[in-house]
């Protein structure tokens, strides 16, 4: 409700150090820090990255407020940059590695045998592996469709994340 956006948006001010309507990636370490989390360097970044969805290496109120609600993403392109931030390898999909690795960073505890399921249920071609049709069919709202069919090509670099 309106107490906890008000709450939300008085932690992000108080980390907003430089006062830019933003954080950047030190300002999410000292609110992550703040909050008794303290993530390695590389976790951090790849924290930032997945909720840093226009890829202006800050984030601002909009998406503090997702990282901090853990939302899923909810446009075609916050779905890719969030499909890219979990393809660690770059190479078009996501492994059961990857995946194990973003929930241990984003710090839900899960077994292996829970993140192959999670695999197994998103992997409809049966590959072992998630592609990005697969990945936005599972956060799509109803799970029928992908949102579109603009696979973000591996092949490609983004400066979205350099």
């Amino acid at each position: 409700g309106i107490n906890a956006e008000v709450h939300g948006y008085n932690a992000f001010k108080m980390f907003d150090t430089n006062n830019d309507h933003s954080l950047c990636l030190k300002e999410l370490k000292a609110a992550m820090q703040a909050a008794h989390l303290n993530p390695r360097q590389k976790e951090l970044e790849d924290i930032f990255n997945f909720y840093d969805y226009d890829g202006n290496r800050r984030l601002d109120y909009d998406e503090f407020v997702d990282l901090c609600e853990r939302k899923k993403p909810d446009t075609e392109e916050n779905l890719i940059a969030a499909f890219r931030s979990l393809d660690r390898e770059n190479n078009g999909y996501i492994s059961a590695k990857d995946l194990r690795i973003a929930m241990k960073i984003m710090g839900e505890k899960m077994d292996d045998e829970l993140v192959d399921i999670m695999i197994e249920v998103a992997d409809r071609n049966n590959d072992g592996k998630i592609d990005y049709n697969e990945f936005s069919m599972v956060l799509s709202r109803d799970g029928s469709e992908s949102i579109s069919q603009n696979q973000p090509n591996s092949k490609q670099k983004t400066t979205s994340f350099e």
